[in-house]
C-alpha cells in the first residue's frame, strides 16, 4: 500500500479524534462507547503493523494497558480468591471511590499518558539512531559490522569513504562531522 494512502487515513483519523475531543470537553455532549473505542484501537493496531512498531504500541498505550490489566487482575482475584484488588475496576474508578475528584483523576492520567508517549518516542528514536548501550547493537557489534563491510567492500567501509554507511543514515564522512562523531 502506498504511503500516501496511509497518510490520508491518518489525517482522517486525527480529524475525527479532534472533533470528538472538541465535543467531549466537560461537560461531555457526546460519548464514544465501545464501537468507537474498538474502531480506534483497531486503527492503532493496524497502523502499528504497517509501520512495524507493534512493540511500541504497548508502551505508547501504556495507560490503556494499565486499565485493562486492572480489570483482568480484579476478575482473577475475585473469581479465584473471592477478594477484590481494587474497590472498583477499571482503576480510574478505584481512585474516584478513594475520594479523588474526577478532574484530578483525568489530569493525572493525562500526565501518565504523556509520560508513556515520551517514553515510546524516546525508545523509537534510540532504536532509530541505534544508540549503543540503549537499544540495538553494541559498540562491539558496530565494530564487527564495519569490519565485515570492509571485507565485502560495502559502502561506507574504508576505501569507500565518500559513500554513506548504512549505520549513518545516509550521511557521508566528508560532511564535516568527522569520523569520530559516529563512534
Amino acid at each position: 500500500i502506498p504511503k500516501r494512502d496511509w497518510s490520508s487515513g491518518r489525517v482522517l483519523f486525527r480529524s475525527a479524534v479532534a472533533g470528538f475531543l472538541w465535543w467531549n470537553a466537560a461537560p461531555a455532549r457526546i460519548f464514544m462507547g465501545d464501537t468507537g473505542a474498538l474502531a480506534l484501537g483497531g486503527l492503532f493496531g493496524a497502523l502499528a503493523i504497517v509501520t512495524n512498531t507493534q512493540f511500541l504500541l504497548a508502551i505508547l498505550g501504556g495507560l490503556f494497558v494499565i486499565e485493562t490489566m486492572s480489570v483482568i487482575a480484579q476478575i482473577i482475584a475475585f473469581r479465584g480468591f473471592g477478594r477484590r484488588v481494587f474497590r472498583m475496576s477499571p482503576i480510574h474508578h478505584h481512585f474516584e471511590l478513594l475520594g479523588w475528584p474526577e478532574f484530578t483523576v483525568i489530569v493525572r492520567f493525562w500526565i501518565l499518558a504523556g509520560i508513556f508517549v515520551a517514553l515510546a518516542i524516546g525508545i523509537f528514536y534510540a532504536a532509530f539512531i541505534r544508540f549503543p548501550g540503549v537499544i540495538g547493537r553494541t559498540r562491539a557489534g558496530l565494530k564487527a559490522d564495519r569490519q565485515a563491510f570492509a571485507r565485502e567492500g560495502v559502502a561506507g567501509s574504508p576505501g569507500n569513504e565518500g559513500t554513506p554507511h548504512p549505520d549513518r543514515c545516509g550521511v557521508p564522512r566528508e560532511s564535516g562531522r568527522g569520523a569520530g562523531a559516529y563512534r
